[in-house]
């Protein structure tokens, strides 16, 4: 699997990331070998990398949790190499727990595509989730013993998470704090471990490096979920795929809704409470309680902790302009 991966030149921080973005697609189409022959087509349309008919594509989502694997390793002075199999892993275990997150949600399209289960079928989609996941943990433990503990433990905080989204709908975390316990699980543990993992084959043996970098994960998490309960709201379809307001007609967890419900406005428990209130009703409550402005604080808050963390904990270099370049990106992101 290294020999996906050249040796590193200097290059400027957007050349940096598409080059690894490049080493991290054509990693997982040589780790989908390693799937079960009759569900490659469909791992590899979760992952991106093929169609449901195995024919090789582009552009399969943003790679987040496998490039930042890799530059934290490179930012520290390590080989982005020996990162490759934990990053891959990583997208493997995100990929299934998307695969999975739409069933689940009833979500009929995944980045303007019909979602897998609309396009093959609940049953198969399940199957293909399980091999994903499956796949994750055997390149994990392919990586290192420290790779294998820190995916495995942030796989099951992910799922824990996912499970306590699920059954929060109708029961929604009532406070901001209780929306960061959820979404620290759901959405920070990979970015956690994606972080941690990067440091842990740059700094072999340093379990404080190791612990510092998952708190930069787990921060870095927290302000793209932020981010992402935001653009939920209102976020403009266009950017997004999801209707305005889709995440208040689900009744989903969610920061602004938590910021809303911590504000104490009244009549909004009550209207979040009755199936048959509207979104509109919804949206003008959350104004109401200044509920924009509030998740807004919340995602900022979270943010310059990163950027405390980049500042104290990475090196200057073009591994962490780097590094910091793909963070950077991320707060920009509108879908």
């Amino acid at each position: 699997m290294a020999a996906v991966l050249g040796s590193d030149v200097a290059t400027p921080p957007p050349a940096r990331s598409a080059e690894l973005r490049l080493r991290i697609d054509d990693g997982l189409r040589l780790a989908l070998g390693d799937a079960p022959e009759a569900m490659r087509p469909l791992c590899g349309e979760a992952l991106g990398v093929t169609d449901v008919a195995g024919a090789p594509v582009r552009g399969g989502g943003k790679r987040l949790r496998p490039l930042l694997c890799l530059q934290v390793c490179d930012a520290l002075g390590g080989d982005p190499n020996l990162a490759l199999l934990p990053a891959l892993a990583l997208e493997c275990i995100h990929a299934f727990s998307l695969v999975h997150d739409d069933i689940a949600d009833g979500d009929r399209e995944r980045r303007g595509r019909p979602s897998l289960w609309a396009r093959a079928g609940t049953g198969p989609a399940l199957n293909a989730g399980d091999a994903l996941m499956a796949l994750g943990l055997g390149l994990a433990w392919r990586a290192s013993p420290w790779a294998a503990a820190l995916i495995h433990s942030a796989t099951l905080s992910m799922i824990e998470g996912q499970h306590l989204d699920m059954t929060a709908e109708g029961a929604i975390a009532a406070s901001v704090a209780e929306w960061e316990q959820l979404a620290t699980r759901k959405t920070g543990a990979l970015f956690a471990a994606a972080s941690a993992a990067g440091a842990a084959t740059a700094r072999d043996g340093d379990d404080g490096v190791v612990e510092s970098f998952w708190r930069l994960g787990e921060r870095l998490g927290l302000a793209f979920q932020a981010r992402d309960d935001i653009l939920g709201v209102w976020g403009d379809p266009t950017q997004t795929g999801k209707p305005v307001g889709g995440d208040l007609a689900r009744r989903k967890a969610s920061l602004p809704v938590a910021a809303a419900l911590d504000a104490g406005v009244p009549g909004f428990a009550a209207a979040l409470a009755e199936p048959s209130s509207s979104v509109e009703t919804l949206l003008a409550l959350l104004d109401a309680a200044g509920a924009r402005e509030r998740a807004m604080e919340v995602e900022l808050g979270h943010r310059r902790a990163v950027e405390a963390l980049l500042a104290e904990l990475v090196p200057r270099g073009d591994g962490g302009a780097a590094l910091r370049s793909l963070v950077e990106a991320m707060w920009g992101r509108r879908s």
